[in-house]
């Protein structure tokens, strides 16, 4: 698995914002700001980490600032 060394997706608008609201639903994500462009930032939780493998050291440099 790589190394992880962010934690945000900038989902473009249709589908990958709604399969990524889809993760917020679940609580395996969190949405953040918007661009002017429509597009929009989520951030994977804790537990949306977990679910895709990580581990604790993966997790803990995913929440780092």
């Amino acid at each position: 698995m790589m190394p992880t060394f962010r934690n945000h997706f900038c989902a473009g608008k249709g589908e990958q914002q709604a399969s990524m609201r889809r993760r917020v639903d679940a609580g395996l994500a969190t949405e953040g700001h918007s661009q002017e462009n429509g597009s929009v930032f989520f951030h994977a939780t804790k537990e949306g980490c977990k679910a895709v493998g990580m581990g604790p050291a993966g997790i803990k440099r995913a929440f780092e600032e």
